[in-house]
């Protein structure tokens, strides 16, 4: 178990004044770490998926402003106007497709930040469950044990 992140408050010793019978204190405070522990995990994982999305957002906007100066490049006074509607309803078509394109790229990557933070969680409840259910499993035998 690390180190005790609130050293004033001493949580083994708290726990052993209240002397609950059949209660592993220590095992208490290892589960509540553990599940810290995945909280932290959970939110590093977002985090990292939150800087994925900014670093695409990014390049989004560079290539968007990349092919905005070239489309208006090709803009030229007194050319033939039907030309050059046809040239900006083309790129602002192409724009919309890649808006809409872009949207669903973010929503893909929204949901799988979401899944990766939720697998951490799942992931530590079922452990938990799992150390709740043989902490009850010990202590029946230990109950068992002293009716006798």
């Amino acid at each position: 178990m690390a180190a005790n992140q609130f050293p004033f408050l001493d949580f083994d010793s708290l726990l052993k004044q209240f002397k609950v019978p059949n209660v592993d204190a220590s095992a208490l405070m290892e589960a509540q770490q553990k599940n810290i522990e995945a909280l932290v995990a959970a939110n590093q994982k977002i985090a990292e998926n939150i800087q994925k999305i900014a670093q695409q957002e990014q390049q989004i906007i560079q290539e968007a402003l990349s092919e905005w100066g070239a489309a208006a490049s090709e803009i030229r006074p007194g050319g033939n106007i039907e030309e050059q509607s046809a040239r900006q309803t083309d790129a602002a078509l192409k724009a919309i497709e890649e808006g809409i394109k872009n949207m669903r790229t973010f929503a893909e990557m929204v949901v799988q930040a979401q899944a990766d933070s939720m697998q951490i969680i799942n992931k530590r409840m079922d452990e938990g469950l799992k150390e709740l259910r043989q902490q009850v499993a010990k202590s029946g035998r230990g109950t068992a044990k002293a009716r006798k």
